[in-house]
């Protein structure tokens, strides 16, 4: 009789996230898990609890890959860095950009501390720098600048996730340059009316 398998969180993590980056997550399943690392289910439920948790520990990888797309310096401005990180992980990555940024409804989860919340908003609490940009649209004068910013930027990624339009790097710096400036100009004179 053989002993028990067990298996890292993070290598089901992984392997969930290929799954996702290949074909969306409806195709995340205990059993495809397990035939991408070669062990049965049992492991699978044993390291992770449920698919529920699964999809929550996927989200938060995905959102920190995200990020580190977000953090690469390819500017001398850290905001357009940001957008311009935006834009590219969604052309190098579309479904698990897609996968990343959405919202699915319904899936409650408890914290360390038992409470239970969408885990949209645990995703938005764990991640300190996507809490201050939210909270900086809402209660700042600036709102209406970086929420015009923030559409146009996700827009964009959005044609390039798509494969509408395909950019370049150079390209991606150039249009979200250009829009921001024009956002700014924009937002300066709307304020001085």
């Amino acid at each position: 009789m053989g002993g028990r398998v067990s298996i890292e969180k993070e290598r089901i993590v992984s392997a969930a996230l290929e799954i996702v980056n290949g074909s969306g997550w409806e195709a995340v399943s205990a059993r495809a898990i397990a035939a991408r690392i070669g062990c049965s289910t049992m492991p699978i439920y044993s390291a992770i609890g449920s698919m529920d948790e699964l999809l929550i520990l996927a989200k938060l990888r995905a959102v920190e890959m995200l990020q580190a797309s977000q953090r690469m310096a390819r500017t001398d401005n850290p905001a357009l860095d940001m957008a311009v990180g935006y834009v590219a992980f969604a052309r190098e990555s579309p479904r698990l950009f897609h996968f990343a940024i959405s919202a699915e409804k319904g899936h409650a989860i408890s914290d360390e501390t038992g409470a239970v919340s969408d885990y949209g908003t645990q995703v938005a609490d764990r991640i300190p720098e996507f809490r201050s940009i939210l909270d900086a649209m809402v209660a700042s004068a600036q709102g209406d600048f970086l929420l015009r910013s923030w559409i146009f930027t996700h827009g964009l990624a959005e044609l390039v996730a798509s494969g509408v339009v395909d950019m370049s790097d150079e390209e991606i710096i150039r249009h979200l340059n250009a829009a921001g400036t024009a956002f700014f100009t924009f937002h300066s004179k709307e304020g001085h009316a």
